[in-house]
């Protein structure tokens, strides 16, 4: 494959500094937020940065963009609305934010002039767009997990018309009314990744290697399968399993096209099930370490192993 470009943009003084980047493509601008504090555009035709602006503190959500209007949170449980033109801030709002700042605790999802966000002590904050002002507040850590002291970690907020849906390492699955906040169902799993949803079902993998799938309308569990049953050796001979190492979930990805849902282990397996009834299909290594979740584009899966190698799978 031909590169069309590559660009520079810290100097030498970050160079031992590890990076963490958000980035979000609106047409023809690629804007990226990172663990530093640098918040910046590039032109994807040329390669050249349009503008960067640094703010002091980590960037610890991804990037959403509505109506003209860059948001991201930080690692303070700071929601920044940015002007994608030059990077200022237009307005923030602070949320709570406790002593010990987890990678996975933010996540923003838009809908409608709706804006939801979370932060590191578990609460997901719904703001009203046109008025800036908070629609709702839910917190959805336990009780025995904040006497624990655990390190909050949240999966994707996905929004389905009036429905939220949301769960982290805390154990609670949940579906709240998007206009009031209201608890419709809620399970008990652990997962913090992101939920896959179809007209009628929501597939959740949990942290504990089950690929669950739910009656979205009322959260009744159609089916679920656990990978670790499929943990044998898959070299003769060895006494090595896909999963004889802790389950690593951060490095786990799931998938759904065509009637199939994809997931991907850290250690380099891509396993293959039914979305219809849950059944096992297939698995398959394709590399020795995946570090992220993949994605399909073009009828074909995408996934980044830890060298920053791409590798494409039909």
């Amino acid at each position: 494959q031909k590169i069309i470009w590559e660009l520079k943009i810290y100097d030498s003084s970050y160079n031992d500094y590890p990076k963490n980047i958000a980035l979000f493509l609106n047409g023809d601008v690629l804007y990226a937020a990172d663990n530093l504090g640098f918040v910046y555009s590039i032109d994807t035709e040329t390669g050249k940065p349009i503008w960067q602006q640094n703010y002091g503190i980590p960037f610890s959500s991804h990037l959403n963009f509505h109506k003209g209007i860059l948001y991201v949170v930080n690692q303070n449980s700071r929601l920044y609305a940015f002007n994608p033109s030059d990077g200022q801030k237009i307005w923030s709002f602070e949320s709570l934010s406790g002593l010990i700042k987890p990678s996975r605790s933010s996540n923003i999802s838009l809908y409608d002039n709706k804006l939801l966000f979370s932060n590191d002590v578990g609460d997901i904050t719904a703001i009203d767009l046109n008025q800036q002002v908070i629609i709702w507040t839910k917190n959805i850590l336990s009780q025995n997990n904040i006497s624990n002291n655990l390190v909050f970690k949240i999966s994707n907020i996905l929004i389905d018309k009036n429905d939220v849906f949301v769960s982290s390492n805390s154990g609670d699955l949940f579906n709240f009314n998007l206009d009031t906040g209201e608890i419709k169902w809620s399970q008990k799993l652990s997962s913090i990744q992101n939920h896959i949803i179809t007209d009628k079902f929501l597939f959740v993998l949990t942290e504990n290697a089950y690929v669950v799938a739910f009656n979205k309308f009322n959260g009744s569990i159609l089916w679920s399968l656990n990978l670790n049953k499929y943990s044998k050796s898959i070299i003769e001979g060895s006494n090595v399993g896909i999963f004889s190492t802790p389950i690593n979930n951060d490095h786990f990805g799931l998938l759904l096209g065509s009637g199939h849902l994809y997931i991907t282990s850290a250690s380099g397996y891509i396993f293959k099930i039914s979305a219809t009834d849950g059944k096992y299909i297939l698995s398959k290594k394709i590399n020795n370490e995946l570090s992220r979740a993949p994605i399909i584009v073009n009828n074909k899966i995408l996934i980044l192993n830890r060298s920053s190698q791409l590798i494409i799978v039909n």
